[in-house]
This record gives C-alpha cells, structure tokens and sequence, in this order.
C-alpha cells in the first residue's frame, strides 16, 4: 500500500537528489497517487498498512508513525535528506511591516516555535537592509 506523489514533487525531487538509494527508486505502478501532501498523509494516517513519504512537520508525529533513516529522526542534524527554505525580497520594495516580520524571525522566540514545528533554524538571519 504504498502511496506517492507525481515525480515533479517538490519532496520527492528532494529525496531524489539527497539520497543515493532514492536516486533511481522504481515506485510500483500500482501505487496510489497522491494530489497533495495533505492527501498523502491522510491516506496514510487512515489506510492499514499504507506508507507514503512527505514533509516532516512535528503534527504527523500525532498521526502516523515516523520512520528514521539510518537511525536519524527528521530533526537530526545528520539526517540524511533536508532543504533550506529562506525569504526574499526586493530592498526597494520592503514595507515596515515586512521588516518588523524579518527582524523577528532572528529572535529567540521565533526560533522556538520553529523548533517546535520540527524545523532546525540554522542561523540566525540577516537584517533586512
């Protein structure tokens, strides 16, 4: 029972290029094809014996059973498998707001809600200038 997503998904593509045994991985035709990621996990969480791969996020924690790879949780900092997801913007066209936001992402809080979601903050960010 396994369950996918179309090979231009962002995940899998991830997973494609971060881990050689994904390289080249043959996903049974007789897989179920997930829309969304939404959809994936659901059917995951509510099909017996269904596995299906997706974002880690620490709300899946609740609902199915996270597998570690080679002993390493999503949260690890050697899992094998990551991507970086960062905020850009134009300097001319930044608004107070914006700024405020940008600023606050570097703060101790923001950092810890982030951990608590399942990300790993790697530094502390910039100042929008």
């Amino acid at each position: 029972r396994v369950v996918r997503r179309d090979e231009g998904d962002s995940t899998l593509r991830v997973l494609r290029v971060t881990m050689p045994q994904w390289k080249d991985l043959v996903i049974t035709d007789r897989s179920k094809m997930a829309i969304t990621t939404q959809d994936a996990i659901e059917t995951v969480h509510d099909v017996p014996g269904a596995i299906g791969f997706g974002p880690f996020t620490r709300t899946l924690e609740a609902k199915t059973v996270v597998i570690r790879v080679d002993g390493r949780y999503p949260t690890d900092v050697e899992y094998p498998s990551n991507v970086v997801l960062a905020l850009i913007y134009k300097k001319s066209t930044i608004t107070p707001a914006a700024r405020a936001f940008i600023t606050f992402l570097g703060t101790p809080k923001a950092r810890s809600i982030f951990e608590s979601l399942g990300s790993i903050p790697l530094k502390k960010n910039r100042e929008p200038t």
